[in-house]
């Protein structure tokens, strides 16, 4: 299950509108919904290194025999 699922899982949830209260609850969903969008947007280092073979930290492309630098 993704968080998107969970959130839309939770909207429905009886019991924590009745405990948090409808407008605390929106509040919460808005902003993990948010979040999400934002997290499934970003690239990790580690995505750029596996899939570009780029090293955001050294500049350099690695390659499987060695390191070359990118200009």
């Amino acid at each position: 299950m993704y968080i998107s699922e969970a959130l839309d899982e939770l909207e429905k949830d009886d019991l924590v509108k009745e405990t948090r209260g409808e407008h605390i609850l929106d509040h919460f969903l808005e902003a993990k919904r948010e979040e999400w969008q934002d997290y499934i947007k970003a690239v990790s280092p580690w995505e750029i290194q596996r899939y570009l073979g780029i090293s955001r930290f050294t500049g350099l492309h690695v390659a499987s025999r060695g390191c070359t630098s990118v200009t």
